[in-house]
């Protein structure tokens, strides 16, 4: 079915409200009532020649020359491991240079620790709830791989959103399937920190 919606417009002398038409509409009550504005609107239903299985081809379907924007996400990818690359450099930078500082000291110098050096003792030190950041980590990679799969079978075409709910079954399927790799990550760690 087609739908078609004619909208009914008003001027508003009609209604009984008076507009110059360049700044907003103030709607006053008029001795206490309030100003009743009607709006209506008329729908009419067309049977369509489409068959019912075929109604996302117009969606789907690339019109003449609209093409996907192959040079806008090269582009975008391109930036992207620029910025990357760029915050290593300036991280590996600041490491180097503290690493310098912490060998550049005499083996007779009180050892004074600089940098990222403080963190020394902390890094090895095992978090305060172990069970918690397991069980954080196990849903992250569910939700994760979960995610990540639902969207590359969307991309591949898989999925479509002609067929009503496979999205979300799949997704919900794979969220299931996924919790195989999240209690697998989840035990490693608890057990390594533990």
């Amino acid at each position: 079915l087609d739908l078609e919606a004619d909208v009914l417009n008003l001027s508003p002398a009609e209604v009984g409200l008076s507009h110059d038409g360049t700044s907003p509409m103030v709607l006053r009550r008029r001795g206490g009532k309030p100003v009743e504005l009607i709006f209506t609107y008329n729908v009419t239903y067309a049977l369509s020649e489409v068959p019912y299985s075929s109604r996302w081809d117009n969606y789907l379907m690339l019109e003449e020359g609209s093409q996907v924007h192959w040079l806008s996400l090269c582009g975008s990818l391109a930036l992207s491991l620029l910025l990357a690359s760029l915050v290593a450099a300036i991280m590996l930078a600041t490491v180097r240079r503290d690493l310098q500082k912490y060998n550049a000291i005499d083996a007779d110098d009180d050892l004074v620790e600089v940098g990222w050096k403080y963190t020394h003792a902390d890094v090895l030190r095992p978090p305060p709830g172990p069970l918690s950041l397991s069980c954080a980590l196990g849903a992250a990679v569910q939700l994760i791989c979960s995610g990540a799969v639902t969207l590359a079978l969307a991309l591949l075409g898989v999925i479509s959103p002609t067929a009503r709910g496979r999205l979300l079954t799949a997704a919900l399927l794979l969220l299931c399937l996924s919790a195989v790799p999240a209690g697998y990550v989840a035990a490693r760690l608890y057990r390594q920190i533990d």
